[in-house]
């Protein structure tokens, strides 16, 4: 059970709950304000669709600044939101009849080493139910530069063939040997 109250809205077309979010704004924000955290959750659901809000409630935050307090919690979901976006087209690459078969690895292509929760993920391939979002919840690195690559089962045992081909009950695409799809 959660320890804060739970206020789901609208945002960028997905139902979250925005109290962690507006909670976390309210601790950043280097702009005076009176703002509390159910309140700021309010004023994030009506910037989200562009709602005006009367200039009364603008005059709580020094100079006006409630721009930084709602589109900090807007950018923070919109990070969370992008990744459930960018694994479901990963999923739905995968699952389309022409690509059954075809699988995942996790691509770092950063400076920075991956971190050990990649690690655990990397030099095997995975299979759509496996992928999670990036940054992972155990990532300790500054800017995570993860990113899921998809490769068709001839194409995985020829660029990876230490690697294991998962078994599993889905149609080997052996005839399937277009450019991988990368994101």
């Amino acid at each position: 059970m959660s320890d804060h109250p739970v206020f789901l809205a609208d945002i960028l077309g997905y139902q979250v709950d925005v109290f962690p979010f507006a909670a976390d704004a309210i601790r950043r924000c280097p702009y005076r304000h009176d703002f509390s955290a159910l309140e700021l959750c309010r004023l994030v659901e009506m910037a989200a669709h562009s709602k005006y809000i009367d200039v009364a409630t603008l005059d709580r935050v020094e100079g006006r600044n409630l721009w930084w307090l709602t589109s900090d919690a807007i950018k923070e979901i919109r990070k969370v939101t992008f990744w459930m976006d960018r694994i479901a087209q990963v999923r739905d690459v995968m699952s389309e009849p022409v690509n059954r078969g075809r699988l995942a690895q996790l691509h770092d292509i950063g400076p920075d080493p991956l971190c050990d929760a990649a690690r655990r993920l990397s030099g095997r391939w995975l299979r759509s139910d496996e992928l999670l979002p990036l940054p992972l919840d155990a990532c300790e690195n500054d800017r995570c530069s993860c990113h899921y690559r998809t490769s068709s089962r001839r194409e995985a045992a020829r660029n990876h063939p230490d690697w294991p081909l998962p078994n599993d009950d889905f149609a080997t695409n052996i005839g399937d040997d277009r450019e991988t799809f990368s994101h």
